[in-house]
């Protein structure tokens, strides 16, 4: 039993022996073979062993760090030291903190093409305080479009001083010089005019009926007529063609006209023109009068339907206009300029055979009555001489809307005119060569009562 122990320790000797020997041998037959990267960790780095299962290490050592990448605080935020090994490639970062600090905004606007803002006025400082849109105005036009050309228009910014533009497109081209001047030849159409001052609404209406070389012109249901018609036409409704641009579909329009004629003239704005078929329609514009605004519109119709007739004078109505029963109890009141433009007058109210009067001139006046048998028909001395003329001897005068008798004397012409309303003789004027008129307007018929 114990020879058998002592060869069983004999074994495991020899074994070992044996291991320790084969060992040896492969330590001998195995070269380390160096990778060329670094490895590392937090202390240091190395160069390790490329074989299988190979621990082995070579040029191990600490890391050695240089000078750091340095980021400096901004805008409130922490700023960083990066150091990396000068070996291997492992870094460290220390961290620098940013100071406190209070934003200070600037005065003064500063902008770009979409936003404003403030500066901080700390110059290390890049925030952009109160920072937003630009907010901007309804634009002012630089250059007004014209028929064909681009305008422009400027835009400024509410909050700072930015400015932006944008090109207004162009009007459309403007019909031609012919068409244009065509347009101001009337002859047969109607014209209505309603025309208002500001604050007061609308205080005249008048219509105009041109047919051919005649217009009657009617205004407050009074009518009177003109035998120039393109002429009225022409000084009302002509306008310069360089001073209108076309708006679009027929629309033409004049900030400003200063229309004048031989003796004066005046500025219109506003002027709108609107052409519908070749022909006006309307025309629209605003004047200033007084220091009030003056507003008028014409429209245009009825085209080559107008029919113009002029009045004529009936014996039966001039007969019954010079009824003595009309000159029982009436006013009449006789008056004339002299050449220094002086008034002279008389004023009578009859009243069947009785005759209260007053005469004045521009300093003084006198007064006094007469009793005569019909005296309102005695006295009015117009009557006789109108009696011995005829309705035939009359024409109707366009420029006092009167009926008018011409008489060529030895000094010139003498022209004796009568106004007739109702069947009743209303008014007489008289005009000598020299100018001078004589006046007498007849009213109040039935009405005067001397006492």
């Amino acid at each position: 039993m114990k020879m058998a122990k002592k060869l069983l320790l004999i074994l495991l000797v020899i074994a070992c022996v044996t291991l320790a020997s084969s060992c040896e041998v492969l330590e001998k037959f195995h070269k380390h073979e160096y990778s060329d990267k670094w490895s590392y960790d937090e202390v240091g780095h190395w160069k390790a062993c490329t074989g299988d299962g190979c621990d082995s290490k070579t040029a191990e050592a600490e890391h050695s760090f240089g000078e750091p990448v340095v980021t400096e605080p901004k805008d409130g935020k922490d700023g960083s030291k990066v150091y990396t090994c000068t070996v291997c490639s492992k870094t460290k970062t220390e961290v620098i903190e940013a100071p406190a600090h209070t934003h200070t905004a600037s005065d003064e606007w500063i902008s770009d093409s979409e936003k404003h803002w403030h500066s901080c006025t700390d110059k290390n400082c890049t925030s952009k305080l109160d920072a937003s849109s630009h907010v901007w105005d309804e634009g002012t036009v630089v250059n007004e479009a014209l028929s064909g050309v681009d305008g422009l228009m400027r835009y400024n910014c509410l909050v700072c001083s930015n400015t932006k533009s944008e090109a207004i497109p162009a009007l459309p081209e403007k019909m031609s010089e012919d068409e244009w001047f065509a347009l101001f030849m009337i002859e047969n159409v109607r014209i209505d005019c309603v025309a208002g001052v500001e604050d007061y609404g609308d205080s005249t209406t008048t219509i105009i009926y041109i047919d051919g070389e005649f217009a009657e012109i009617v205004a407050d249901d009074y009518s009177y007529y003109s035998d120039s018609a393109s002429e009225l036409a022409e000084v009302d409704f002509s306008f310069n063609y360089d001073d209108f641009n076309h708006l679009g579909d027929g629309v033409y329009y004049a900030k400003s006209i200063v229309v004048s004629d031989d003796e004066s003239e005046m500025e219109i704005s506003d002027v709108t023109l609107v052409v519908e078929n070749d022909v006006i329609s309307v025309i629209t514009y605003s004047m200033e009068i007084f220091g009030m605004i003056f507003d008028a519109e014409f429209t245009f119709s009825e085209w080559g339907e107008v029919t113009v007739e002029m009045p004529t004078l009936t014996e039966e109505e001039y007969l019954a206009a010079l009824d003595h029963d009309n000159f029982y109890n009436y006013t009449l009141d006789t008056y004339y300029f002299d050449e220094n433009y002086s008034l002279f007058g008389t004023t009578y109210y009859f009243d069947g055979d009785s005759c209260y009067f007053i005469t004045y001139t521009d300093k003084e006046y006198e007064e006094g009555s007469v009793t005569v048998e019909n005296a309102g028909v005695v006295m009015n001395e117009y009557l006789e001489a109108l009696e011995l003329l005829s309705a035939s001897d009359f024409v109707y005068n366009t420029e006092n809307g009167m009926y008018s008798y011409y008489e060529m004397t030895d000094d010139g012409e003498y022209v004796l005119s009568i106004y007739i309303e109702e069947g009743v003789l209303i008014a007489v004027v008289e005009t000598y060569p020299d100018g001078t008129e004589y006046c007498s307007d007849l009213y109040d018929h039935g009405i005067t009562t001397v006492e």
